[in-house]
C-alpha cells in the first residue's frame, strides 16, 4: 500500500529528519523494483522487449 503523504510532514511526526525517515522507513514497490530490473535487464543484454521477471501476486502479497 502506499500512500501519498508529505515527506516533511511524516519525519516532523517521527522525530526524524527526512533523510532519516526516507532510508528508515520506506520501501520500494515489489512491483517497481520489477520494472527497473526488468529495464536494466533489456539495456545490458540489446533485447527491446521486456525480460522474463515479473510479479505474481499471492495471498500472502507480491512476490517475484
Amino acid at each position: 500500500m502506499q500512500m501519498r503523504a508529505d515527506p516533511k510532514a511524516v519525519a516532523d511526526q517521527l522525530g526524524h529528519t527526512v533523510d532519516v525517515n526516507q532510508n528508515v522507513y520506506t520501501q520500494t514497490p515489489v512491483e517497481t523494483r520489477a520494472v527497473l530490473v526488468n529495464d536494466l535487464e533489456r539495456l545490458i543484454s540489446g533485447t527491446p522487449e521486456r525480460c522474463a521477471i515479473a510479479v505474481q501476486e499471492k495471498s500472502d502479497g507480491p512476490k517475484l
